[in-house]
C-alpha cells in the first residue's frame, strides 16, 4: 500500500508491559473499539495502552 500511495489508517495496541497478562475482556476491548472506528471513520489516539495501572 505504502508503494501505491494509498493511505491506510493505523491503530496500534500496546499491552504486556511489566509482564501484565491480556485479558479476554482487553482483546473484546479492542474489537469495540475498532467497530466504533470503522461507524465514526475517527481515530483519536493512534497509540493506545492496555492494562496500564492508573
Amino acid at each position: 500500500m505504502y508503494v501505491n500511495n494509498t493511505p491506510v489508517a493505523c491503530v496500534n495496541y500496546i499491552y504486556g508491559i511489566g509482564g501484565r497478562d491480556t485479558k479476554a475482556d482487553d482483546i473484546e476491548k479492542v474489537f469495540y473499539d475498532l467497530q466504533d472506528i470503522v461507524k465514526t471513520g475517527n481515530i483519536d489516539n493512534p497509540y493506545r495502552y492496555m492494562g496500564l495501572r492508573g
